[in-house]
């Protein structure tokens, strides 16, 4: 089960990267999220040579009871990109052979007849996300609320797969901190579907520095909750 998961679900979120908002503290959300939306157009510029993932296989009451937990390392070699597996434990015990036999038959899998490697992607719509340039047209930005020494601001976004609803976490800067979102109608066989994003600063640009999918699978009637959360860092200049 939980190898499926991976399988699906590893690549179903693309980095959005910004640079930080100009906006001062008395400036409407609205152009803090314009100022992180156009500068999201960058999302291309870096990548993550370092990703820490874990994958839970949860009961009703959203306890533990199974779980993959790994390290890997983004190579350049002879100008093609290599998933190199640091470590990996499934259960307590070592589980490293089976990741990298995994990840090497997802490269074998996702090559393009020219040779290129094919990075693949989450299916239409499941890429939504509040920065994501790609859906600007299919966003709409809610009220915002002041929490703490922040302020949220809501948003949902209309896919061909159904409306994404969430809220953004920014500081009193415009500096965009966290978000939250949900999928009201989840992919085949999952009843629900829920993430969160933690952002960072690397040289001027946002990156996401952490990310958590939560949701629920029924399969055979029987159902599954699962969660997964993976934490980028070290970032490269991409394709460099």
């Amino acid at each position: 089960m939980l190898r499926l998961l991976i399988s699906a679900l590893i690549c179903i979120f693309s980095l959005s990267i910004a640079r930080p908002a100009s906006a001062s503290p008395a400036s409407a959300p609205a152009d803090w999220w314009a100022a992180a939306m156009e500068a999201s157009r960058l999302a291309s510029g870096y990548e993550a040579s370092r990703t820490r993932i874990s994958i839970e296989a949860l009961d009703a009451s959203g306890a533990v009871v199974s779980y993959e937990r790994g390290e890997t390392r983004l190579q350049r070699v002879d100008g093609r990109e290599v998933v190199v597996v640091v470590s990996a434990e499934k259960d307590g015990k070592d589980a490293s052979d089976d990741w990298r036999k995994r990840y090497a038959k997802a490269a074998e899998s996702t090559s393009r007849r020219d040779g290129r490697a094919d990075r693949g992607g989450p299916p239409p719509g499941f890429d939504a996300a509040p920065f994501n340039p790609a859906y600007v047209g299919a966003l709409s930005i809610g009220e915002a609320a002041t929490l703490g020494a922040s302020v949220e601001v809501s948003f949902s976004i209309d896919t061909e797969a159904g409306r994404v609803v969430g809220v953004v976490s920014f500081a009193g800067s415009g500096v965009a901190l966290s978000s939250t979102q949900s999928w009201l109608e989840p992919p085949p066989l999952v009843s629900f579907m829920r993430s969160s994003t933690r952002y960072a600063y690397h040289r001027g640009a946002l990156v996401v520095a952490s990310m958590e999918l939560e949701g629920e699978m029924s399969i055979l009637f029987v159902k599954r909750r699962f969660r997964m959360r993976f934490e980028f860092s070290e970032w490269i200049p991409a394709g460099g």
